[in-house]
């Protein structure tokens, strides 16, 4: 088996979409860049259409929503020089001079805010199911190569 190892040209986008184009061509699907209208509520504008798509219209993927997790925190611990004070739950507070640190290990809940903003650049992938009816999928937001190109 051989593998074209041929390098294309054009942004991180591009390239992708180049690539799928030429590893897999599904007729009832393609891709589009899109851009966000508005966040709340959620509008996108596909690259060369004149309509928007209301947030009823597309399915977003789950990494690029506003999503809480619970993370396990281990030993994480910070070194607190100079004065300042704590102060406890029943009232009390303590200060000090002196340097000593502060250790954290347990589950944390966190709150991943979502990417996207007004004016950024969203990947969709558009799913023609019949000529009159379609599914919008916002996949992903184009981004810079990692450093040294990613090879």
């Amino acid at each position: 088996m051989s593998v074209n190892a041929q390098r294309t040209e054009g942004s991180g986008t591009s390239q992708l979409l180049d690539q799928i184009r030429s590893t897999g061509y599904n007729k009832d699907v393609t891709f589009a860049l899109a851009r966000v209208v508005s966040i709340d509520p959620l509008v996108i504008r596909l690259a060369g259409e004149s309509f928007d798509l209301e947030e009823d219209d597309i399915i977003v993927a789950r990494s690029l929503r506003e999503r809480v997790i619970t993370a396990h925190i281990t030993d994480i611990s910070t070194e607190s020089a100079g004065s300042h004070s704590h102060s406890g739950d029943s009232g009390g507070s303590t200060s000090t001079n002196g340097s000593h640190t502060h250790a954290i290990s347990g589950n944390a809940t966190v709150t991943l805010p979502s990417p996207l903003e007004v004016d950024a650049k969203v990947i969709v992938a558009i799913h023609e199911i019949s000529a009159a009816d379609k599914e919008f999928y916002v996949i992903d937001m184009p981004g810079e190569a990692p450093e040294g190109g990613g090879e």
